[in-house]
């Protein structure tokens, strides 16, 4: 069987927003880099609102037909901006 890699962004709907640390485990999701890593410590520690352009990038290695939950994500109040299969 052949596994791609999957890059997902992901993006808070409301500038409060927590991020949703159980969707890595439920989508087997994890950090692209150092950097979205920090974003997401930023997104839970909800000192302050996020920046408006606030994008995380996650990854999982995976069979090319693999999608993210989007309905969970959106039910967080985040939504997948992008998806793509490498």
């Amino acid at each position: 069987m052949k596994y791609y890699t999957h890059k997902v962004t992901v993006k808070p709907v409301l500038r409060t927003t927590s991020f949703p640390i159980d969707m890595l485990r439920y989508d087997g999701l994890v950090p692209l880099y150092q950097t979205d890593s920090n974003k997401i410590h930023r997104c839970c520690e909800m000192n302050e609102p996020h920046d408006e352009t606030l994008t995380i990038e996650l990854w999982k290695r995976d069979v090319k037909t693999w999608k993210p939950t989007e309905e969970r994500w959106k039910s967080f109040l985040w939504k997948i901006v992008g998806h793509e299969v490498r």
